[in-house]
């Protein structure tokens, strides 16, 4: 996404790297993935800068938290890579389930939504999401979930 308005500042106040970064041609750049639908209603989708690479398949984390969350008895869901043996990055979910969760289910549920390069090959069933202080998702504490 990017942004004009007369009104809008040109830059961070004390930031001049970052500015850069998102100011440029008279234009902001806020960082979120979004898209326009027909009736002219803006969609956020995501943020640019939570895209994960696995092998060369790029996918919005967001998109494959949508089809964990669409599951029948998951409330919550993240995703988050994690390097195998041999250095390649695999998907990994955390999911808030209920009772007798079923994650070869789940698994078929993400297979056929995803196909199998975006399914995750581990599913880490959780009482909770990390959370920061404002509510928002702690991505950066996701994968210390997986060493436990």
């Amino acid at each position: 996404m990017r942004l004009r308005t007369p009104h809008m500042v040109t830059g961070y106040m004390g930031d001049p790297p970052e500015s850069g970064n998102a100011f440029r041609d008279g234009w902001f750049y806020p960082g979120d993935v979004g898209c326009l639908r027909p009736d002219g209603m803006l969609v956020i989708l995501g943020r640019t800068g939570t895209v994960l690479n696995l092998g060369g398949d790029k996918v919005r984390p967001e998109r494959v938290e949508d089809v964990l969350a669409s599951f029948a008895g998951v409330t919550d869901a993240a995703v988050f890579t994690r390097a195998n043996d041999l250095g390649v990055p695999q998907l990994f979910a955390v999911v808030v389930a209920g009772p007798g969760f079923d994650e070869p289910a789940l698994r078929k549920h993400c297979e056929a939504r995803l196909g199998t390069a975006l399914t995750p090959v581990c599913f880490l069933a959780v009482e909770s999401l990390p959370r920061n202080a404002a509510g928002k998702l702690d991505r950066a504490a996701l994968p210390q979930l997986a060493a436990n």
